[in-house]
């Protein structure tokens, strides 16, 4: 005799005939329909990799009846134990979603690196990096580029989300001005909404006539290296400042796919931190660890070039800003990509479920 699982964890069984109809639950009070819980709910193979196993979409397949079942005791009012109940039930398969997940970000973050060694992704960073060289010499190309750049990082996050490796396609041209400065605004929303503790800190230091480690002119333009070493002295601005660093991948990654609607659930954004925590610290050190990268080789090429031309010369002026240019666009697709990556990863332990 068939039998049906409910989200609450719930078991019944019923007659083959009855399959199809729609019943309700004794335990929960939910509405469903009766299965017998074998339709295909595995993880559709992206092309180029291998199909995955029966387990490990038995687990993934689990692993978000557990997120709709607690989400459902919740719902209804019920103790946590409904929820714990599941909770300790689905915990294996879930172990086993989270490995696979943990080991397919890896294999996802040593391939961002290698982006450009796929000729179509090759030429798109090419044409970025000549956009983003002119717009440092022409201020008007500085804005568009900036507009534009916003709306395509945005892009990168949600077609890595999905799974793809190609980054999308350059239409320089492609929607209203409107959306490029809804997307620019989404952008500067992800580092206000973490760096808010912070500007509090600093507004209320101001207030006091207290000193400020940094300037807001500093702290908007600086770097992640720069306002640590500046707020060394203050222990609480570097700590707040480690804080909004850590913070802002998440930040970024809900408002590229959830929306700004998502940042007023900062409940959800903590459940979601905890649970994904092994891939989150991972992408977190990933992206961290390239931003200091292009501060320090930018520096290093500004140095190097300046020194090896007899210094101050314009060529060298020239060469250091396009190298440092590139070596930003580059570093920029890669913690984009890796953001995405990160997500289609970890969907299934979102608070969200963005498809």
């Amino acid at each position: 005799m068939p039998t049906h699982r409910c989200q609450c964890g719930a078991t019944y069984r019923f007659a083959a005939e009855a399959a199809g109809k729609k019943a309700k639950c004794n335990k929960c009070g939910a509405v469903f329909q009766l299965d017998d819980g074998k339709a295909d709910t595995g993880v559709i193979a992206v092309a180029g990799e291998p199909t995955d196993d029966s387990e490990l979409s038995e687990a993934l397949s689990r692993a978000e009846a557990y997120k709709r079942a607690a989400a459902h005791a919740r719902a209804a009012g019920l103790k946590d134990a409904a929820a714990s109940q599941v909770a300790d039930a689905d915990a294996e398969p879930v172990l086993a979603a989270d490995a696979h997940a943990l080991h397919g970000l890896l294999e996802d973050l040593l391939w961002v690196f290698l982006f450009p060694t796929s000729l179509e992704n090759l030429f798109i960073f090419l044409g970025i990096w000549v956009y983003a060289s002119l717009a440092s010499f022409v201020w008007i190309l500085a804005v568009l580029f900036y507009l534009w750049f916003s709306a395509y990082c945005f892009d990168v996050i949600q077609t890595a989300a999905s799974g793809e490796r190609s980054l999308p396609e350059l239409m320089f041209t492609r929607g209203a001005i409107v959306d490029y400065l809804a997307a620019t605004l989404k952008w500067a929303a992800s580092w206000l909404y973490v760096l808010a503790p912070l500007l509090a800190y600093m507004i209320i230091r101001w207030a006091g006539d207290s000193p400020l480690p940094v300037g807001f002119l500093q702290l908007v333009k600086g770097t992640l290296p720069v306002l640590v070493e500046t707020g060394r002295a203050d222990a609480v601005f570097a700590f707040l400042t480690v804080l909004a660093v850590a913070c802002w991948p998440m930040a970024v990654v809900c408002l590229a796919l959830g929306g700004m609607e998502t940042l007023s659930r900062v409940d959800l954004l903590m459940v979601t931190l905890a649970r994904t925590a092994g891939g989150y610290v991972l992408v977190l050190v990933f992206v961290v660890g390239a931003h200091c990268v292009g501060h320090y080789a930018g520096e290093a090429f500004k140095a190097a070039v300046s020194v090896g031309a007899g210094g101050g010369s314009i060529g060298s002026w020239i060469l250091a800003r396009f190298l440092a240019d590139g070596l930003k666009v580059y570093l920029t697709l890669v913690s984009m990509q890796a953001i995405g990556f990160f997500y289609r990863r970890y969907r299934y332990r979102f608070a969200w479920d963005w498809g």
